[in-house]
């Protein structure tokens, strides 16, 4: 590091900053040039660790590389005390670096074995948590040190759905779990309020926490009183296992629930939404039902060998038009009732908007699949004349479902193109949401072109020879 030694020779207190500036080591650290800031501590012992909104280098090393936040440690371990503006510790960094999501699999399908989290199929076992054990190992008191919030680290942990630095935080500090924020609540309230499972799986399977099953926030909450408000099924039935009990609280809290006025918003945004959505879906119905008895080539001759069945049934794209038809009358159809069930008053708010959630991913499924048996229809019927009509048919189709999503459409490739083009495409597609998203849009599409592959490859094998010289 020439420039720095020169700069450093002809003042050797260049690294040396107020206590409210930018240090040159905040930003070599920031940048990850270790060797800079090698070189900068080993010009000047008592150089400047501090960096904007009240942080310090540790706060950058924690984010940025585990050798570089042992190396902090070495030279002050006094930097895990510092809090930056909003009360933040580099412990609460450290054990927020990373959500609770871990691959294509949902929390729920996650087994916790001993305080492991284990994973499968395209999901990755969660690295054990280095940094936060490093931070313990320096300072074990700054586990009880809360940001401006009255959030300790254990609830930030919590909240990004860190298992491993929750188990590694209660292991090292047990008394974190009686922590307190400025609610009351304790981490399993913040863990059940997130929908982290698998934290709240690990408390209800570890004895030692039975004491924090029942406690109360400030509204007399229980961490099951939660569940059962955000309509956490799976976590009811882990805090239920655990012998969390339910009617301990103040009766006009149980009473009083949620907001009505927001009750009252979501009931006519669902109501409003149901009219429209349900008329386009009872169409597409309709129009998936028709074309199943409409078939497109027409049927074969009475005197034929199998007289009354369609004449293209052995065609290769015909599958394909049978399969997209299926699948556009099945999810328009379930889409239906899904709907039925958002309109219904009776049914209590959460779960109508899971409902009316759960239509519109259905009628867009149907659309899709409607809109394949379309252009497969135009193809089987008008390739044999004009095949380039029908190429273009199916592009303008495929171009227009590009263009009527552009936001979905814009993020994957942005996301694509930033993330992929830092750590490559094998680890994103581990990682990331993006194998679910991908699979959610375009299911429909895999199986109608995987059921047309895999019947003409088969099938047309099992039929007479008899009528495939008729045919």
């Amino acid at each position: 590091m020439p420039t720095v030694a020169e700069l450093m020779a002809a003042d050797p207190f260049l690294a040396r900053v107020p206590d409210d500036g930018t240090s040159p080591l905040f930003l070599a650290v920031s940048l990850r040039h270790e060797e800079i800031a090698r070189e900068l501590h080993e010009r000047d012992k008592k150089l400047s660790y501090s960096g904007p909104d009240g942080q310090n280098a540790l706060h950058a090393a924690v984010l940025r590389s585990r050798d570089m936040t042992e190396l902090l440690l070495n030279w002050n371990k006094e930097l895990t005390k510092k809090r930056d503006q909003l009360g933040n510790t580099p412990l609460h960094f450290a054990v927020s670096l990373e959500t609770g999501t871990r691959g294509m699999l949902p929390q729920y399908a996650v087994p916790v074995i001993n305080g492991t989290s284990i994973t499968s199929f395209l999901n990755v076992v969660e690295t054990p948590m280095d940094l936060t054990m490093l931070i313990l190992e320096a300072d074990a008191y700054s586990a009880y040190q809360p940001d401006e919030q009255g959030s300790f680290p254990i609830h930030v942990a919590a909240l990004a759905g860190r298992l491993s630095s929750v188990i590694i935080l209660l292991l090292k500090c047990p008394g974190c779990a009686s922590l307190r924020d400025t609610h009351g609540r304790t981490f399993l309230h913040v863990a059940v309020m997130k929908k982290r499972y698998d934290i709240v799986r690990y408390a209800c399977q570890t004895p030692m926490f039975s004491s924090i099953m029942n406690k109360q926030d400030n509204e007399g909450n229980t961490a099951l009183h939660l569940a059962v408000e955000h309509s956490r099924i799976l976590i009811q039935q882990a805090l239920i296992s655990a012998d969390a009990t339910l009617h301990i609280c103040r009766r006009d809290i149980m009473k009083k629930g949620p907001s009505t006025q927001s009750d009252a918003k979501i009931d006519a945004v669902i109501s409003n939404s149901t009219q429209f959505l349900g008329l386009g879906l009872v169409l597409i119905t309709t129009m998936a039902f028709g074309a199943a008895f409409a078939l497109p080539g027409g049927y074969r001759a009475d005197d034929h060998l199998k007289g009354g069945t369609p004449t293209l049934s052995t065609e290769k794209v015909f599958q394909g038009f049978l399969m997209a038809n299926a699948l556009a009358f099945i999810c328009s159809s379930l889409a239906v009732l899904s709907l039925v069930f958002a309109g219904t008053p009776t049914v209590e708010i959460p779960m109508r908007y899971m409902h009316y959630n759960i239509s519109i991913w259905l009628s867009f499924n149907g659309v899709l699949s409607l809109g394949t048996a379309f252009v497969l229809a135009i193809y089987i019927m008008i390739t044999p004349v004009i095949s380039g009509t029908a190429i273009m048919v199916m592009v303008v189709f495929s171009s227009l479902e590009i263009l009527y999503m552009p936001s979905l459409v814009e993020k994957l490739v942005k996301f694509m193109i930033v993330v992929c083009g830092r750590v490559g495409i094998l680890p994103v597609m581990l990682r990331s949401e993006m194998p679910k998203v991908m699979l959610l849009t375009i299911w429909p599409l895999m199986v109608i072109f995987g059921w047309q592959e895999y019947a003409w490859r088969h099938m047309w094998h099992y039929v007479p020879v008899a009528e495939k010289l008729v045919t």
